[in-house]
């Protein structure tokens, strides 16, 4: 019984140990900058009940287009404390369609000391990274999925953020045109055969 009860009592310290970062990130705006180029501001938020620990990351896969990035702490003392790597190609994880290995995806990782907020005061924003872009298009067939490693525990169902997703292939277009031709020539020979 009384391992029982030291079993019970080691529970919440195991869970403590294992405990997730939520870090929520969202797409904030997508603004001109000149000459071509589009900021694609995304904001990411440590919920107030969370412990961000030091190598934890995000990643936000499939971003078509871009020409440069990189991440502003919301505290300037933070500054440092993040890095931007960038992957030419990667493994988009399950949930994330299609998935694309020709399209670059960005890793955001904290390299400081845990942060942990105070549970009453609300989510704190960490700061935002911010990609260039040659385009404002939000893909729709292109989406990202988050991954994030929290607590040493990778996550790949993070969330879905819209990102600038690559020009449909051609072969893509040729099937769409050949579909809707087949279409309305069905609706055609219908139309023929009830009159």
């Amino acid at each position: 019984m009384k391992r029982l009860l030291a079993v019970v009592a080691l529970l919440p310290a195991l869970w403590a140990m294992n405990s997730q970062a939520t870090v929520i990130v969202s797409l904030d705006s997508v603004t001109p900058e000149g000459g071509g180029v589009f900021d694609w501001v995304y904001r990411a938020s440590l919920q107030p009940d969370q412990t961000l620990r030091t190598n934890d990351f995000f990643t936000i896969y499939d971003f078509g287009n871009f020409s440069n990035r990189f991440f502003g702490a919301n505290d300037p003392t933070l500054q440092s404390s993040f890095t931007v790597s960038t992957q030419p190609t990667g493994v988009t994880p399950t949930g994330a369609t299609p998935p694309d290995t020709s399209l670059p995806n960005f890793t955001v990782t904290y390299t400081g000391p845990n942060i942990v907020p105070d549970p009453t005061g609300g989510e704190v924003t960490l700061g935002n990274l911010i990609v260039k872009s040659s385009t404002d298009i939000r893909a729709t067939s292109a989406f990202t999925a988050l991954s994030m490693k929290t607590g040493g525990a990778e996550i790949v169902n993070g969330g879905v953020i819209q990102v600038p997703g690559a020009i449909p292939e051609p072969s893509s277009i040729a099937l769409l045109i050949a579909g809707l031709a087949a279409t309305g020539g069905l609706a055609f020979r219908r139309r023929r055969s009830v009159s």
